[in-house]
């Protein structure tokens, strides 16, 4: 783990559809650790937690690269605020 970048450094877009269906794939095999009786949705751990929401603003930036891009357009989308 690299603690030296800062925690709003967006990771690299997805290039592929293949390789956001492997990101969700991993992330899938992850949660059915937790899909049992004995964890709660709300008991799921923030790491977790956390790397759903990185796939999911990877995932969201990705395809408004894609949009932009085929578009002939360069357009930056805005971050949502924290």
């Amino acid at each position: 783990m690299n603690t030296s970048a800062p925690s709003d450094t967006m990771p690299p877009l997805f290039k592929s559809i293949s390789a956001l269906r492997r990101a969700h794939t991993q992330l899938l095999t992850e949660y059915q650790k937790y899909d049992d009786d004995e964890h709660a949705e709300d008991s799921l751990p923030g790491e977790f937690i956390k790397e759903v929401e990185t796939f999911l603003k990877q995932a969201s930036e990705s395809g408004a690269f894609a949009a932009t891009s085929s578009a002939g357009v360069s357009i930056k989308s805005a971050a949502a605020p924290s």
